[in-house]
């Protein structure tokens, strides 16, 4: 990632490569994906069921004994019991597989917005701590704006209401029409005021952090 690139929310912005963690993670992906273990002992069990039919009807003709006809139940059982095994392992497998991709996914820092890559304080091979800023994203459509306004017209204000927002430093720009977003509900002692939150769509891109007036319809 590099300044200006846009970004959609979930990209991955840095990664640390971690080769060893990849690797397990591919190797149990691979696993958690297989049926192969499942599908075999399904068709053995299939089969056992077969076989113990005919026993039966062997036995019933008479032409097997006890033991024999036991045998045979035994024996479906018992692939039945494998069959069951290698479902659980897969099960298994695929919570192992969530584990190391959830472990693999703390190597990635992933965008949590949609935005424009603003800076970028790491190069490729740097160590970084936990604490420490690596990428400031941005987005600034819309534009939110905080405004101290006086407690007395704080009151006259809801959320929804229209707020119109002029940039004075930039000539030629139109005043935009905001919606009120929030009204706080704690004043500041000092000022007397309340922070008032706009939303303002911003498609033509005006800068975020300009100082704007604000006036409330």
């Amino acid at each position: 990632m590099k300044p200006g690139d846009q970004v959609s929310k979930g990209t991955v912005l840095i990664s640390l490569v971690n080769d060893a963690v990849a690797a397990q993670e591919s190797l149990q992906k691979i696993r958690a994906e297989s049926t192969l273990e499942i599908d075999a002992s399904k068709s053995e069990y299939d089969l056992a069921v077969l076989e113990e039919n005919a026993a039966q009807k062997a036995y019933d003709r008479h032409a097997i004994n006890d033991l024999e006809l036991q045998r045979a139940k035994t024996n479906t059982i018992r692939k039945r019991l494998a069959w069951q095994l290698f479902v659980q392992r897969k099960e298994e497998a695929v919570a192992q597989h969530l584990q190391i991709y959830a472990q693999l996914q703390q190597h990635h820092l992933v965008a949590p917005i949609s935005g424009t890559v603003e800076i970028v304080k790491v190069d490729i091979g740097e160590l970084v701590a936990d604490v420490r800023p690596v990428l400031r994203l941005v987005t600034i459509d819309p534009l939110v704006v905080d405004a101290p306004v006086p407690m007395t017209v704080a009151d006259t204000l809801k959320v929804g209401g229209s707020a119109n927002v002029l940039f004075p430093q930039l000539t030629g720009t139109p005043t935009l029409e905001g919606t009120i977003a929030h009204v706080a509900t704690v004043a500041d002692p000092g000022s007397e005021t309340q922070l008032i939150r706009i939303v303002i769509p911003n498609p033509d891109g005006l800068p975020g952090g300009s100082h704007v007036v604000v006036t409330f319809q």
